[in-house]
């Protein structure tokens, strides 16, 4: 029961957080049509203002996401794990055509998963690899798997930034960053959110 009104609470809170959020978009936009051609302090303060409401909304849309993998029904099924990386894949090269980087993902990986919340795990976990690898200079990204006491271990590699080893217990933690968002853009969820899917398995 209380599980359910901590999850009722965020849920209302962020979508409250994104109704204003969109007021701010909507609202700076003639403010800055309106006075920016006459001061360009007042020019830059509107962007930075869209700027950060962008931001929020970030934000807002992972904590939902975080909220709903929570207590949503799951559906276990046998699960593609390799199309799903491959999927992720191909829409990040996508997003960055000329990037030159090495992916090797092992073939005909499976898994009885929900494909829904799995496929939000490896977004967030190739999603991160991509990013993190950004200023490598021959950049490499493999998903894989191999056998340990009995149990299947699925794994996500890169040859990126890493981390220092001894804040490794903060890497799941909502907001807990170990780069600034100078370095790699992101909300500070998206771990949070691979480590709820997998716990909710």
């Amino acid at each position: 029961m209380w599980h359910t009104r901590c999850n009722a609470i965020v849920t209302n809170g962020t979508r409250a957080c994104a109704a204003s959020r969109i007021f701010i978009s909507v609202w700076t936009g003639p403010v800055a049509v309106r006075f920016g051609h006459a001061n360009d302090d007042c020019k830059d303060y509107m962007n930075r203002i869209k700027s950060d409401a962008q931001k929020m909304n970030a934000i807002v849309e992972d904590m939902l996401a975080l909220s709903k993998i929570s207590h949503q029904e799951i559906e276990i099924s046998d699960v593609n794990l390799s199309e799903l990386a491959s999927m992720t894949i191909n829409s990040l090269r996508e997003s960055q055509p000329t990037r030159e980087i090495d992916i090797k993902i092992l073939s005909d990986l499976k898994a009885r998963a929900d494909v829904r919340l799995i496929g939000i795990a490896l977004d967030n976990l190739l999603g991160n690899a991509w990013k993190s690898t950004g200023k490598t200079s021959h950049p490499r990204i493999e998903f894989g798997a191999y056998d340990s006491d009995s149990r299947r271990i699925y794994f996500v590699k890169d040859n990126g930034a890493g981390f220092d080893a001894t804040h490794s217990n903060k890497l799941f933690e909502p907001f807990k960053r170990l780069h600034s968002e100078s370095e790699f853009p992101g909300t500070g969820i998206g771990l949070a959110i691979v480590s709820r899917v997998v716990k909710r398995h």
